[in-house]
């Protein structure tokens, strides 16, 4: 077996003081005039780019770097650094020569050095009275290199995006020391966070965000259909253990299956296919054999032979014997012709806990994935420690797949102390990768810089580095500001973990954004964040932090919309009682918007705070009109107060305000035309012109006469496992120019599920059955154990649509005798 080990890391900052003291140190500025000039060799590094993660890609020249370099020097000493590239010009005769990446006079004193360390690290060296060396092994340890020059010499702080965020104190005079000698890697070999924004990316690559070890979903890839389905219907699973056929999927966007890993003559295509694409791209310094994003492993009855029975990860059958036999066979061809390669792959799900009887390839790195902010619980944080052990003793190294969300969480989601605890202790115990899917959004700025901090060097402390970003970022007002995130950072490590959602999420590895964190909030908190802000607001002294602070109170007045929101809503409730229905229409009489829904806009048009993530956003009933949920208010409740109420806006609105106000009231009344044929299941066959189906395989739909809403019969939904139930839809004719109420009626029964969730969706169709392009609406709901109503509004049909297909998904963490009911489904068109 080939062994392997990872770089050296070097924890730190290692530097070596001379005992020369009074050596004169090399001036790169005085009086605002350069004293240096800048020296690259262009034959060196020509154009470069991060290859295995392209949501980074920054093109990097050694060019780009001198000019980043001599940019920050110029905004700090007005002083212009002259450059020299060796293979067009020649070196002046006086002056420090500051040589940036790699080149025969670098190399030539420190190649053998650069060799050892990691491929991101660098040195920062003054050889002699005259010359300063910045280099890495790669052109990534040399732009990092270049960033930790000015941090650490010139005083540059990126402490948010964009320039707003720049902190670049003012001097006319830069030197540097004569005996300075650093040597600096990161603690881990992957430090990236995933879906930042363009105005995002130039911070992130500043703070170092960079990824080299690919390990993400990739077997869909390896065993792409279009190249086996004919050709090898064997690499491909048995569903089931009763399945007579295996499942082959149609086409390369289905990646809902995972190969038969014990299939003749799998072992040595993958190998092949593995050496053709590392031979095309030497760049590449690893590969992934992350599973498919899907639980349907096969069940042949080789693979079902290599399960450990009794084995579970967070409920999920271990299946990792079998997979982990796979690919250590396939590494060890693949090293014979390239030795360097590394490998990594996502531990989750039924591989989400170690192989019993197989140890794992020295050169594999396992990523164990779980939400860092599951451990603010003692006990969540003991069985995941034991977890990372028992994988400690099958593996040489290990990765960590993080998710520190900041999108989709309010109020700030800060418990940096407690992530950085749990990382130093991570970095003790062979973890030496880490990924995160960040989806930031800068109303939490702190947290990412920290992280980035400490992700390079664990052993930083937290407290040092906040006061330094609070301090640059806003001066005489740093004392509220710190306050304010001192305040959210409590209240998600303290009062969030007693919350029913979190105690519900102890077998979950997320703690996704969801209303349910919103649940220990009082209105003393919404108090607390206004004065703390409008303190900072008063004590901002600079234009600069003028500029950060009002970043911060616009993403403050985000979160407290959402908050206020929540409130008015009955703590999130999926549907509103009538005074709250009452309540938001007072609120917002006169308007289309919500205010969230405006908030929303205007985050997503700010350069520093739109949001990462666009989809599956956990306020979206806070994004629509409020009269849509009053309107279930109404249809669930005919309250004649609330009728009263629409018949006001009915009679004295804006044109599309009292269009949907009477739609709504004669809806309620029974008198709207719906387009559903067969609304209530009632005709034979019940799902007559119905298309009913399940998740992925799992959950039931059936007709069923238990409690209807209305006649004898209703759908129910059962989940089985995964979290999946079913899906049933509907094709109605529409008429062109108009805009259409999607109405269903739904209920749960038995213990509730866990984040039970459903969503309504409509689509238009042309005459030839063709998608029309942007027509996807959609509205998540949770329902009551009693009876509802939950609707959406489509959009103005287009001049070429002729059908609408109508859509009610059901999905539910799986619980014993959970069941969700629907009933009397319409469609309405909006009355004139």
């Amino acid at each position: 077996m080939t062994t392997a080990r990872l770089p050296t890391f070097i924890l730190g900052l290692a530097f070596f003081w001379a005992a020369t003291a009074t050596a004169a140190p090399l001036v790169l500025v005085r009086d605002g005039q350069a004293q240096a000039t800048i020296v690259i060799d262009s034959s060196r590094y020509p154009r470069t780019e991060d290859l295995t993660n392209k949501w980074q890609t920054l093109e990097r020249t050694i060019q780009n770097m001198a000019d980043e370099l001599g940019t920050y020097v110029r905004k700090s000493t007005a002083a212009n650094l002259p450059v020299v590239d060796r293979q067009s010009g020649a070196l002046p005769p006086e002056g420090v020569l500051l040589h940036i990446g790699r080149s025969a006079y670098v190399d030539g004193l420190l190649g053998a050095e650069l060799r050892r360390i990691d491929p991101t690290g660098y040195i920062i060296r003054a050889t002699d009275e005259r010359n300063l060396i910045i280099a890495g092994q790669t052109p990534e340890g040399t732009e990092f290199g270049t960033y930790e020059f000015l941090e650490r010499f010139v005083g540059i702080r990126w402490l948010m995006p964009t320039e707003v965020g720049e902190h670049v104190p003012r001097r006319s005079r830069l030197s540097i020391p004569r005996d300075t000698d650093l040597t600096d890697e990161p603690a881990f070999m992957q430090v990236p966070g995933i879906a930042f924004k363009p105005t995002h990316k130039a911070w992130a690559r500043k703070m170092r965000f960079w990824t080299r070890l690919n390990f993400h979903h990739s077997l869909v890839k390896l065993f792409a259909p279009q190249l086996y389905k004919d050709t090898h219907p064997e690499f491909y699973p048995l569903k089931r253990p009763d399945d007579t056929k295996r499942y082959v999927p149609a086409n390369n966007k289905d990646y809902r299956w995972q190969p038969c890993f014990t299939a003749p003559g799998i072992v040595d295509e993958a190998a092949r296919r593995i050496i053709e694409s590392l031979d095309l791209n030497p760049r590449i310094m690893s590969y992934s054999f992350g599973v498919n994003d899907s639980n349907d492993y096969c069940q042949c009855e080789t693979c079902r032979k290599e399960y450990i029975k009794g084995e579970k990860f967070l409920g999920y059958a271990s299946y990792s014997d079998c997979y982990f036999r796979f690919c250590n066979a396939v590494v060890e061809k693949v090293l014979a012709k390239h030795p360097d390669t590394w490998f990594g792959l996502i531990a989750y799900s039924h591989v989400g806990a170690p192989p019993v009887k197989v140890k794992v390839h020295p050169r594999i790195v396992p990523f164990m994935t779980y939400d860092t902010m599951q451990l603010i619980d003692s006990s969540r944080r003991e069985r995941h420690e034991t977890l990372l052990k028992r994988w400690q003793e099958k593996c040489t190294f290990l990765g960590r797949y993080d998710y520190t969300y900041g999108d989709h969480h309010v109020p700030p989601r800060i418990y940096i102390h407690h992530w950085a605890d749990y990382v130093r202790w991570a970095r003790d115990h062979n973890v030496r990768a880490w990924y995160a899917e960040t989806y930031p959004f800068f109303g939490e700025a702190p947290k990412y810089y920290v992280m980035a901090k400490v992700w390079w060097n664990p052993d930083r402390d937290v407290d040092t580095i906040l006061e330094e970003w609070y301090r640059l970022s806003f001066g005489n007002a740093a004392a509220p500001m710190k306050a304010y995130f001192a305040h959210w950072e409590d209240y998600w490590t303290r009062r969030v973990r007693n919350t029913g959602l979190f105690l519900a999420l102890k077998n979950s590895q997320y703690c996704m954004g969801n209303p349910g964190f919103l649940e220990a909030l009082t209105p003393e908190d919404i108090d607390k964040g206004d004065t703390l802000i409008a303190q900072a607001q008063a004590s901002a002294g600079t234009p600069e932090t003028k500029a950060r602070i009002e970043v911060m109170a616009l993403s403050w007045q985000y979160y407290r919309t959402v908050m206020s929101d929540f409130f008015a809503r009955g703590k999130g409730a999926s549907r509103l009682s009538t005074d709250q229905a009452l309540a938001i229409l007072n609120l917002d009489r006169q308007t289309l918007d919500s205010g969230v829904q405006v908030m929303h806009r205007k985050m997503n048009e700010h350069p520093i705070l739109p949001f990462s993530w666009t989809r599956g956003y956990p306020y979206d009933s806070s994004l629509r009109q409020p009269i849509l949920d009053a309107g279930q208010a109404l249809l669930t409740n005919p309250d004649e107060r609330l009728a009263a109420k629409f018949a006001e806006i009915a009679k004295d609105s804006p044109a599309e305000l009292a269009a949907q106000a009477a739609t709504f009231l004669t809806i309620s009344r029974g008198t709207a035309r719906n387009v559903v044929p067969n609304p209530g299941f009632e005709t034979e066959p019940p799902l007559d012109g119905w298309w009913a189906g399940t998740h992925f395989g799992t959950g039931n739909v059936k007709i069923e006469t238990d409690k209807p809403y209305a006649g004898q019969n209703t759908v129910v939904v059962r989940a089985t496992w995964d979290g999946y139930g079913g899906v049933f839809r509907k094709d109605v004719p529409i008429t062109p120019g108009k805009s259409y109420i999607f109405v269903v009626r739904a209920r749960w029964e038995g213990e509730h599920a866990t984040a039970t969730v459903c969503k309504m969706l409509t689509q238009f169709f042309d005459a030839d059955g063709k998608l029309l392009p942007k027509s996807l609406t959609s509205h998540k709901f949770w329902p009551d154990s009693t009876w509802g109503a939950y609707l959406l509004q489509t959009p103005v049909a287009p001049a070429d649509a002729a059908r609408l297909n109508a859509r009610v998904d059901a999905m539910a963490q799986p619980k014993t005798g959970h069941a969700t009911y629907f009933d009397e489904l319409g469609v309405y068109p909006l009355a004139k």
